[in-house]
């Protein structure tokens, strides 16, 4: 799906209500764009680091032939930290979010939810892998502004990530049980650095109630992985023990409503 274009910002009016916004004003700026994309050899512009065709201006700037949308797309205008969020990706929205009246009505917000769960989907994500805790709680400290059937789509790439996390220990712990694993070698010493790494108790913590169910997987597949050095033929407690207290460590975690922390399960 294409990122989110404000049509006014596009047509650059500068538009303080809806009088700024009325048919002459369009026609008029339209008129202008339209002139400009004709110029330039490849008959398209540069919008937002996006390339936007002829159709594509004249596809955006229909919406603001009906009310709503123009209603819709003039507040996001107004508001420009959510229109660099819905456009851009910049997270400065979380930052200055405050409730608006706006937000409770479900055709807004139907309207809005591609585009924030496109943008909200990858900078969790992102932000995630790259172990921003900072970015990742202030993502997380508001609620994703889209209904509910984009709601679950916020969290589907930070969902893979931390299920890979969980599926290459069960493929450490497989290739013990297989006796092929390099760690055997060295008596499994480096093994809890490694699930040290790989397992980031704080941002898994800070994760929503959605994660919930993967967390308590995960919980799991880490205590397999300590059972079987613990047990024989390998008895190593050392290591295993290490390994229980990467996951049994207490960390402030943020009181988040809808948070309930990993280590819990490890009680």
């Amino acid at each position: 799906m294409q990122n989110y274009i404000n049509p006014i910002a596009l047509l650059n009016i500068n538009a303080e209500n809806v009088s700024d916004l009325d048919v002459l004003i369009i026609r008029k700026a339209k008129k202008s764009l339209l002139a400009e994309i004709e110029l330039n050899d490849t008959e398209n512009i540069l919008y937002n680091g996006i390339e936007l065709t002829k159709s594509d201006c004249l596809r955006v700037i229909d919406e603001l032939d009906n009310k709503d949308k123009k209603d819709f797309h003039l507040f996001i205008y107004q508001n420009k930290n959510f229109n660099n969020f819905l456009s851009k990706g910049d997270i400065t929205f979380f930052n200055s979010y405050k409730v608006e009246s706006i937000y409770k009505l479900p055709e807004f917000i139907d309207f809005i939810s591609p585009y924030f769960t496109q943008q909200y989907e990858k900078a969790l994500s992102k932000n995630f892998i790259n172990k921003n805790t900072a970015n990742v709680k202030l993502l997380l400290s508001i609620k994703p502004v889209v209904n509910d059937v984009y709601y679950e789509e916020c969290y589907k790439s930070t969902y893979s990530i931390v299920k890979n996390i969980e599926n290459e220990i069960i493929g450490i712990t497989k290739e013990i049980e297989n006796k092929t694993s390099k760690q055997i070698q060295n008596d499994f010493e480096d093994l809890p650095e490694i699930i040290k790494n790989k397992v980031d108790l704080e941002l898994i913590n800070l994760l929503p109630n959605y994660f919930q169910s993967l967390r308590n997987q995960l919980a799991q597949t880490i205590r397999n992985l300590a059972r079987d050095l613990n047990n024989e033929p390998y008895s190593f407690h050392k290591p295993a023990y290490a390994i229980i207290e990467i996951a049994n460590k207490r960390i402030d975690k943020p009181k988040y409503i809808y948070n309930k922390g990993f280590v819990d399960y490890w009680k």
